[in-house]
């Protein structure tokens, strides 16, 4: 997860697109990553529950 974390934060430092943007669009982009996250949770809620087992938790 923390991969992850980094990943995203490097990559929007990057793009230097949040620089020059308004409180309330880091705010819309804050609330839209927040969706996809829930989403993304909720899914694989629902596929653990069917037996899924994703291959970065499986045992070599």
């Amino acid at each position: 997860m923390a991969t992850v974390r980094t990943q995203t934060a490097r990559a929007l430092g990057d793009s230097g697109g949040l620089a020059g943007a308004s409180d309330a669009q880091k705010q819309e982009l804050a609330e839209a990553l927040l969706v996809q996250a829930t989403l993304i949770d909720v899914a694989m809620m629902e596929l653990a529950g069917n037996g899924f087992v994703p291959a970065f938790r499986q045992n070599p």
